[in-house]
């Protein structure tokens, strides 16, 4: 009977042994989704990565995580169903996307608040969704190229999540404001500096507007006088 039973046993480990080597061996190729309410799929299905080989399966899931974080699906939750197929299975808990309770913005004094808060979107109430959030600061850190403050830097410094939504804070550090003192200007020998700078659209001794710095460059293509202009 203990013979039998020792038997029993150790064809169950062997089996148990072919299966796990059988699924290490897996490369998914399809996945199916359950509970997949607000992200698009073939979003997710880019997120995943697909063939995933199963020792990447963890990595994978991670990336679908962090596509409903971006969205502002805080707490989702992921759970696969990976058998020796090559169909993965993934079961979705969303929960509820997180909410703007309250916004602060602190460094501040070239821009006025409002107009920060203007910029930035953000009204209590809002879906916090970080890849918005990212975008919306490039597009601050732009206006402040724009003002002369090249070195201005904008992070998020706090993301508390409570019971009554998310406290989102931002610090920005704005910098000097950097003046154009010259514009040198490189292999011009039959035009004039001061006429290049007019036609680039540049003036001297006022803040440095990064937008007309990067315009300069067509400016001077499209007046036709060169033969070539490189980026600065």
């Amino acid at each position: 009977m203990r013979s039998s039973r020792g038997h029993i046993q150790a064809v169950a480990c062997v089996l148990l042994a072919q299966t796990l080597v059988a699924q290490e061996a897996t490369v998914y190729t399809d996945v199916t989704w359950e509970g997949v309410r607000s992200l698009d799929r073939a979003q997710l299905r880019q997120a995943l990565q697909l063939p995933l080989p199963h020792a990447e399966l963890q990595a994978g899931i991670r990336r679908v995580a962090e596509a409903y974080y971006r969205a502002g699906f805080l707490d989702a939750k992921i759970d696969a169903d990976s058998s020796a197929t090559t169909r993965l299975r993934l079961r979705v808990t969303e929960g509820e996307a997180a909410r703007i309770e309250h916004f602060f913005v602190r460094g501040i004094e070239a821009l006025s608040e409002s107009e920060v808060r203007a910029r930035l979107g953000i009204r209590p109430g809002d879906r916090y969704r970080s890849e918005v959030l990212e975008l919306r600061l490039e597009e601050l850190l732009a206006e402040y190229a724009r003002r002369g403050y090249l070195y201005a830097n904008a992070v998020v410094e706090r993301v508390e999540i409570g019971a009554g939504g998310v406290t989102l804070g931002i610090a920005i550090s704005e910098g000097e404001v950097v003046t154009l003192r010259e514009v040198a200007v490189q292999g011009n020998h039959h035009s004039r500096s001061q006429l290049v700078e007019r036609l680039a659209g540049l003036r001297l001794d006022q803040p440095a507007d990064m937008r007309k710095i990067e315009q300069a460059t067509q400016l001077l293509r499209g007046s036709g006088l060169f033969e070539t202009v490189q980026e600065p």
